[in-house]
């Protein structure tokens, strides 16, 4: 038989053979031998389908159908899977994402995929299989709290002098309405009043403040019961609230905390940028 294709080479040849491209023309534009067009098109024709009812099956189904394992090797492909090599070496960077790279890859290439092409063959490439659940928060019930970790700098204005500053992070799991303050530390004197401003900011008070271990929340940490400092626990009783804690070595009980890594990304990373342009401007 001839080489065999991929659920996704096979919508491109079916879509490519309704757009009235011959099976030569096919094998041309995706850099497959006109043999295996030939034999796929008799698949096709041969399987009892139409070719818009193929094109509206789920790749599972088209994989009973037809085996898989992708053939394409034109020299755009083949530029696209060295870009992805070297761009997965960079995964576990902070800040990292797909669109990132995505316009760094359209920037250095001269026939480019599409972001949705992109990241099929990514995920193909690097496909894994991961369990999840979907979580349904009720609203006004927790309000997660936490710190991103990066400082950012606050330049004055005149000499472009600089001073770091914690960022403390706050969001609403049912709606994602997040709050962004920023502190002199971690410590319980700036914690405090950093929730305070977010109870301004929000117009109300949630039942639970539920807070990763953070240090200026408790007095002991502990993998079982860590122990809530005093000062905090008067802060929840005056606005009538308790204050929970996730546990740190529990991954499923930090599902919803991404916040902070959106932030580095989508703020920390770019203000960091500006800032710098904007304290050379000041010095020159």
């Amino acid at each position: 038989m001839a080489n065999t294709l991929d659920p996704m080479d096979l919508k491109q040849i079916m879509t490519l053979h309704l757009d009235g491209y011959s099976n030569r023309s096919i094998g041309t534009a995706l850099g497959i031998s006109c043999k295996t067009v030939n034999t796929y098109m008799g698949l096709f024709k041969a399987s009892g389908h139409t070719f818009k009812e193929l094109l509206t099956f789920d790749n599972a189904r088209l994989e009973v159908l037809f085996t898989s394992h992708t053939t394409i090797a034109n020299d755009r492909y083949a530029g696209l899977i060295r870009y992805f090599e070297g761009m997965n070496k960079a995964r576990n960077h902070p800040g990292f994402t797909f669109l990132h790279h995505y316009n760094e890859y359209i920037q250095v290439t001269k026939e480019p995929y599409e972001y949705t092409l992109f990241m099929e063959h990514y995920r193909r490439k690097y496909s894994k299989i991961n369990g999840f659940m979907k979580l349904e928060p009720e609203a006004g019930k927790e309000m997660f709290i936490d710190y991103t970790g990066k400082k950012l700098h606050i330049v004055e204005k005149g000499h472009g002098g600089s001073s770091s500053v914690e960022v403390f992070v706050v969001i609403l799991p049912n709606s994602q309405y997040t709050f962004v303050d920023a502190c002199n530390s971690q410590r319980r004197e700036d914690l405090i009043p950093c929730c305070n401003n977010d109870f301004h900011f929000y117009g109300g008070v949630p039942k639970a403040i539920v807070s990763v271990n953070l240090r200026s929340a408790v007095t002991r940490s502990s993998r079982y019961g860590a122990q809530i400092n005093r000062g905090f626990k008067h802060f929840a009783r005056h606005y009538n609230c308790v204050i929970n804690l996730a546990k740190g070595y529990s991954p499923q009980d930090k599902h919803w905390w991404r916040m902070p890594s959106f932030l580095l990304t989508n703020v920390s990373i770019p203000l960091t940028a500006f800032l710098w342009k904007a304290t050379n401007l000041a010095t020159s």
